[in-house]
């Protein structure tokens, strides 16, 4: 399979259906609780797998907000507005929180853990038990890089908060 070009402003997906995963199902997005986590019209809470974005603190006491984090929240609020979702797993399927842990693309094909890591929003973050499509991303994230794009224009002393681990 050819790499994608994720210079662009969309990372328009041309993953073979194989690659994405098991097919879970189809909604549209009820609410978006920050970057990386939404509920869907179907009531299924679901975290983006394998990135991490900026956090929000949702009223966890003394956890400060990171930078790009309302940024981040946003932009996944503007790539799933309106649009029907599908849900691929490639590993584990549930979390500790009993999130759905999926790749998400829309009706067009769109990535929408791609089209965050191509928009400097996301970093690649992934766990031995669900690596599906993370081939696929440090390329994605370093196009983003070298183009100094959302978390990636952050001096390093400021962005060292999205290097915790999440609680």
């Amino acid at each position: 399979m050819p790499t994608p070009d994720w210079s662009g402003a969309r990372a328009a997906e041309s993953l073979p259906e194989p690659a994405r995963g098991a097919r879970g199902p189809i909604s549209t997005v009820n609410e978006v609780i920050d970057g990386d986590t939404l509920v869907l019209g179907n009531g299924m809470e679901v975290r983006l797998v394998g990135i991490q974005v900026p956090k929000l603190p949702l009223g966890r006491p003394g956890f400060p907000t990171w930078p790009l984090a309302d940024t981040a929240k946003r932009t996944l609020e503007t790539l799933s507005a309106g649009r029907r979702l599908t849900l691929h797993y490639g590993g584990r399927r549930t979390d500790r929180h009993g999130r759905q842990l999926a790749h998400l693309f829309d009706s067009s094909g769109i990535w929408l853990q791609g089209e965050l890591l191509a928009r400097g929003i996301a970093r690649v973050y992934s766990f031995a038990d669900n690596r599906s499509l993370v081939a696929e991303m440090p390329a994605i994230k370093r196009s983003a890089r070298v183009r100094k794009l959302g978390i990636w224009t952050i001096p390093s002393t400021a962005c060292a908060a999205t290097s915790k681990p999440p609680t």
